[in-house]
């Protein structure tokens, strides 16, 4: 029953921040994290619940009372967003928006667009030529690929550079041709994301992003939502959990034989889902970080070396290690070794810094403090580099509970320096290229 009550009590505290968020988007920062948070803190513990889980990770069968107390840090972390929600709910920046005029950008779009989507694209280039296709595209050896991009990490962002030139397209003041094209390039990106490299990640990056700009132009709010929606992002979610079955299934037996073979096994199926979804993952890393480490023995310091730990390991080999490196190399040598690797939870760093309740709900508090901030900057300059970005950032709030700050930070990092970039050679080519109207004639005299 405990597990039962603390699922109640993340539903209260995301029921909680989207009250106060009712005048924002569905797809604001800080509800696309707090939906998170109630998944990650909830699918497992209940799922579990009926269905013996069935994975690779070595904490499956966890004791009961660490089950629920890494459950209770989520709960923990979710009123510490609702904290933050309540607090600028309280000082009246929820309120509904006013009508606002569209602003003229200070920059081009289009020229901003195309030097991303070019300097994405002999990125990425050089990093496919390094790495080779045959690797890239195996379906067979995924451990491969992250061996022969070890080092290569400021080139593989050349995808991630590509996506941002889609979305800043996307939201910004360009020509209805230019924004199909970039469109197009997008949907390119998303098919060689699944088809070639099976990456989903590029693609939900993609969905998310166009979904950002396409609730804040067309100014729908959380208390406009149909269930219907709801019950489609549900569905979405159900149909990524059925293609890595089916991505397996193939590897084992053949397309031809895939969905028979899921049919089949319906029940092993399911038990592989709840203990290997992706929403399981950061759970049963906090499990394992509970069972093998000292509540509150880091005393920040994971947050102190998430700045040094930016630097590639091609040029710092002996930075410091991002903890899901650690963690990895800890309690899956051998999967490290081939050069695979788990997910992290920033939960788990919260408890193994901060302590019990107390480090979940304080990291919480200043994530929805951080993620406010970042919509207001956005929503204050329609036509900002901010506003341009953000929709990018939605998809971190998605891999929150997956990563560590040191994880989060490199993100943001690796995609905003080129970004700078642009941005400053955007405002010295700006002037010759933009056409200045021809000046008037003097009048002579008459």
């Amino acid at each position: 029953m405990d597990r039962f009550f603390l699922a109640g009590l993340g539903l209260t505290a995301f029921a909680g921040t989207l009250f106060c968020l009712r005048h924002r988007s569905p797809v604001h920062l800080l509800v696309v994290l707090a939906g998170f948070t109630l998944f990650a803190g909830a699918f497992f513990p209940i799922a579990s619940a009926f269905v013996e889980p069935l994975s690779w990770r070595n904490i499956v069968q966890a004791p009961e009372a660490d089950v629920v107390a890494v459950q209770a840090e989520y709960v923990a972390f979710g009123f510490g967003l609702l904290a933050a929600a309540c607090l600028a709910f309280a000082a009246g920046h929820l309120r509904p928006r006013e009508s606002f005029e569209s602003e003229r950008p200070a920059r081009s779009d289009a020229l901003a667009a195309c030097m991303l989507l070019l300097g994405g694209a002999v990125l990425y280039g050089a990093f496919v030529q390094r790495v080779g296709l045959e690797s890239l595209s195996s379906r067979d050896d995924y451990a491969d690929k992250y061996l022969r991009a070890v080092g290569l990490g400021p080139l593989a962002i050349g995808i991630n550079v590509m996506i941002v030139a889609c979305l800043w397209a996307e939201a910004g003041e360009v020509g209805p041709r230019l924004r199909r094209a970039f469109r197009v390039a997008g949907a390119a990106i998303a098919a060689w994301s699944l088809l070639v490299i099976a990456v989903r990640t590029n693609v939900v990056i993609l969905g998310l992003g166009y979904a950002w700009i396409l609730c804040v132009r067309r100014r729908v709010v959380v208390a406009r939502v149909r269930p219907a929606i709801v019950a489609l992002a549900v569905c979405g979610w159900f149909g990524l959990e059925l293609v890595s079955l089916w991505r397996g299934a193939v590897q084992e037996v053949g397309a031809d034989r895939a969905f028979d073979s899921i049919a089949r096994n319906a029940e092993t199926n399911m038990a592989a889902v709840v203990g290997s979804s992706e929403l399981s993952h950061p759970f049963l890393t906090a499990l394992e970080v509970r069972l093998h480490e000292h509540e509150g023995a880091l005393g920040g310091q994971s947050y102190l070396d998430a700045i040094p730990a930016l630097a590639p390991l091609s040029l710092v080999p002996d930075r410091p290690l991002a903890l899901a490196e650690t963690f990895a190399r800890t309690h899956y040598a051998d999967l490290a070794e081939r050069g695979g690797g788990t997910a992290f939870s920033l939960v788990a760093e919260a408890w193994w810094n901060g302590g019990e309740i107390v480090g979940a709900a304080g990291v919480g508090l200043l994530a929805g403090l951080l993620l406010l901030a970042l919509e207001a900057g956005a929503a204050a300059r329609r036509a900002g580099i901010l506003a341009r970005t953000t929709p990018y950032l939605t998809f971190l709030c998605v891999i929150a509970h997956r990563s560590e700050s040191a994880v989060l930070l490199k993100q943001v990092v690796a995609v905003g320096l080129p970004v700078v970039a642009v941005v400053l050679v955007a405002d010295l080519l700006q002037p010759v290229l933009v056409r200045r109207p021809a000046a008037e004639p003097v009048p002579g005299p008459t």
